[in-house]
């Protein structure tokens, strides 16, 4: 998932981590490829083991590289009788870390660190209900923005999954040097609606970096004596299948 690192100055953004998606796939720095996003996990559904996101991909190696976003954390929550949700629940990926634009020893500015996966959240009860401005979050985090040129400001981290109820923005690139010429790009978008996290942009100029690629959404499993989703979840949660699913649960 990390990305490559080519001769002194060509680097690789890291890949997206993946859940109940696939992590975006890392942006290519001239002739050094971007990490793969994580894949989908199959078995990750069943929530069972509960586990959380998995974090994103390095970007290429050097003191400048973006760092990687975290995964989120796991929650289950099980009642016996009736649930109801009051306020929010967040476990969204954290954002890959921007590359910076370099320092004296080797001149090298980096790529983007790929955002971690959402995490996992389970709710089950015989009857659930969701109050008026309740949500329940899990979507992956943007990937980390690549640096645009040497000494010319560190490129933009990318948005936490918590912090965006739809898509969470990957970082934009560092800005572009006194010529005009910008050697990074901006990191792609996390998880959530869609649920793939996003390819980081790739940069084919001589010397370039790749931005991070986005985490996946994680996974909202909510059991109930109906298989249904309760009422004002779907609207308020930003998933859509399959990052959101309802299934029933034997109350006898």
């Amino acid at each position: 998932m990390n990305g490559d690192h080519v001769g002194i100055y060509q680097d690789g953004g890291g890949g997206g981590g993946g859940l109940c998606a696939n992590g975006g796939d890392g942006g290519d720095g001239d002739g050094a490829s971007g990490g793969n996003g994580g894949a989908a996990v199959g078995a990750s559904w069943n929530l069972s083991p509960l586990a959380g996101g998995w974090p994103g991909g390095w970007g290429g190696s050097g003191d400048s590289a973006g760092r990687a976003g975290a995964g989120g954390g796991a929650l289950q929550i099980s009642v016996r009788g009736v649930f109801t949700l009051r306020g929010q629940i967040l476990a969204g990926g954290g954002g890959g870390d921007g590359g910076n634009d370099g320092n004296s020893s080797d001149w090298n500015i980096g790529s983007g660190g790929g955002g971690g996966s959402g995490g996992a959240v389970l709710i089950e009860a015989e009857s659930i209900t969701i109050a008026s401005g309740a949500y329940v979050r899990a979507n992956g985090g943007g990937g980390g923005g690549a640096a645009g040129c040497y000494g010319r400001g560190n490129a933009q981290d990318g948005t936490n999954g918590q912090d965006h109820p739809t898509r969470p923005p990957g970082g934009p690139a560092g800005r572009s040097c006194g010529s005009g010429a910008n050697y990074g790009g901006t990191g792609g978008a996390g998880g959530g609606v869609p649920i793939d996290g996003a390819t980081g942009d790739s940069n084919s100029r001589t010397d370039s970096n790749g931005a991070g690629g986005g985490g996946s959404a994680g996974c909202i499993l909510v059991r109930d004596a109906t298989g249904a989703l309760p009422s004002g979840l779907a609207d308020t949660s930003p998933m859509d299948s399959p990052a959101l699913r309802a299934s029933m649960i034997d109350v006898e």
